[in-house]
């Protein structure tokens, strides 16, 4: 063998061995060299598009002998895709948080709710109410039931006054608004003196027509007084003067009332008044309306110096009490006629719908109401009618 290499058989001539193996080596490390220099180069090139250009393509020619296998493709995995659920925005207003978070406030969701404490104690009684409203409501409006309102969130507020109150919270969002009522829920009791009627008259004695000048002698400085002078009329002055104008045995009541509450004295036969002659009728000049005739007919006895007097029917005074009024479901109220002017018949309504024409009804409330109860009383006889309503409201709540 030559040191050249030997020349061997080929397609188209004699080829050197030598020469062949030279140019496999040289396919060789131009395949290692594309391999290699794509790494090499974009380490070193600097971030950026860069223009590169094209590279030589071309097959290299084996060697005889040789087998090339090339390398399998890989196959792709199937991608999982997931799809971020749409959020369903209620109507309100919505605010992202700091982290990100979308809150969503609705209208929809405004419900009121309070408390308060304490709910009951002596005047004057300081409460301390507390929102509890659900909603996120961005304004309130707070009516305690003695005149007084107050925008606060959470407000103090002091009864003066005793009484029982109903409580009334009014929350708003936006342009909603929704609103809830407690009734009856303060109670406050009086702390202090209650008034203590006291009756006097002069002259309490005497001869048709009779003038009686009363006086109240109550303590406790009342501020509201109510005469029956037991024929018929009343006045509410402190100190009236009444002209008896028929013979007969009078009872006398006085009603007096102050900021804590009332009293009441009643006086049986407290003015006795004659007849100008034994036996003689008097007729008595009307004094109220012209249907009141004023005859009275006096029937002597032997015993009697004032002689037992059948007087004449005067037109009746309506005036009525009623015990409790408050209270939880039910309620069960008793009301009591005090009428003035001998009334024989009487029409009641409870303010509820019921109606009794009973002289002293029991009634039961069954429903609360947003409002209290007012009750009116007409009384009426054979010379007319009159018809009071209560000044004391009866307030109906549901049991804590």
């Amino acid at each position: 063998m030559s040191p050249s290499g030997r020349d061997v058989p080929g397609p188209g001539g004699m080829r050197n061995t030598r020469t062949a193996l030279a140019i496999l080596i040289v396919v060789i490390i131009g395949v290692a060299g594309l391999m290699v220099l794509p790494p090499l180069l974009e380490g070193m090139v600097s971030p950026g598009p860069v223009s590169q250009p094209p590279l030589p393509t071309w097959t290299p020619t084996p060697a005889p002998g040789l087998t090339t296998h090339s390398p399998p493709e890989p196959t792709p995995k199937p991608l999982t895709t997931r799809t971020a659920p749409t959020p369903t925005l209620q109507p309100g207003t919505a605010t992202r948080t700091p982290g990100g978070e979308v809150v969503i406030t609705s209208s929809k969701s405004l419900a009121p709710g309070f408390s308060a404490a304490p709910e009951s104690g002596p005047m004057p009684l300081t409460v301390a109410f507390t929102d509890l409203s659900a909603g996120s409501p961005s304004a309130w409006s707070w009516d305690f039931g003695d005149g007084t309102t107050s925008p606060v969130r959470n407000p103090v507020h002091t009864y003066t006054s005793p009484g029982t109150y109903s409580v009334t919270l009014k929350v708003m969002f936006s342009d909603s608004s929704r609103s809830t009522r407690k009734t009856g829920l303060i109670h406050v009791i009086a702390t202090g003196g209650l008034p203590e009627a006291m009756v006097s008259a002069e002259p309490r004695n005497g001869t048709a027509p009779l003038t009686v000048r009363f006086t109240d002698g109550s303590s406790g400085e009342p501020d509201t007084w109510t005469w029956d002078f037991g024929d018929g009329l009343a006045s509410t002055e402190q100190h009236p003067q009444h002209v008896y104008a028929s013979p007969g045995s009078y009872t006398v009541s006085l009603e007096v009332r102050n900021r804590f509450g009332l009293d009441s004295v009643t006086e049986t036969g407290y003015v006795r008044v004659k007849a100008p002659g034994p036996g003689t009728p008097v007729t008595a000049q009307p004094r109220e309306t012209p249907t009141s005739t004023g005859t009275v007919s006096r029937l002597p006895t032997s015993d009697d110096l004032y002689g037992t007097v059948a007087a004449g029917q005067q037109k009746p005074v309506a005036r009525f009490s009623f015990d409790p009024s408050y209270g939880p479901l039910p309620l069960t109220v008793r009301f009591t006629d005090e009428s003035g002017g001998s009334p024989d018949r009487w029409s009641w309504d409870f303010g509820d719908g019921s109606t009794s024409p009973l002289k002293n009804p029991v009634h039961t409330y069954n429903e609360p109401a947003e409002k209290p109860y007012i009750v009116t009383l007409t009384v009426s006889n054979g010379q007319g009618s009159s018809t009071t309503k209560s000044d004391t409201e009866i307030e109906v709540f549901y049991r804590m």
